[in-house]
């Protein structure tokens, strides 16, 4: 399963001398790598998850990503519609992770 995968990636690139992780580019990767790398001590860069999950430190503590959650972003919408003063609009959306987050 990607539990596997995550693992085997982590221990190649740390035997290997890595020093951090870029990637993964999804949300569901970055969660179980994220975890493992941990176990590593590597430092893990995300440029694409957009996940909630992630933000937990604990869980988390070297997992960083260069965007938003879509809870934020979200929420920054929800603010530039108020801003605007729009009552009604249109939302085009999908139900993966990354749109459940944003309507939440």
């Amino acid at each position: 399963g990607e539990t596997g995968l995550a693992n085997q990636f982590c221990r190649d690139n740390y035997l290997d001398g890595a020093l951090g992780i870029l990637g993964p580019m999804n949300s569901a990767q970055a969660v179980v790598t994220g975890i493992t790398s941990t176990s590593f001590e590597m430092p893990m860069v995300s440029f694409n998850a957009a996940t909630s999950a992630t933000n937990d430190r604990e869980t988390y503590p070297n997992f960083f990503k260069t965007n938003p959650s879509s809870v934020e972003q979200g929420e920054a919408m929800v603010q530039l519609l108020n801003y605007y003063g729009w009552v009604r609009v249109g939302i085009a959306a999908s139900t993966n992770e990354y749109a459940l987050g944003l309507v939440s």
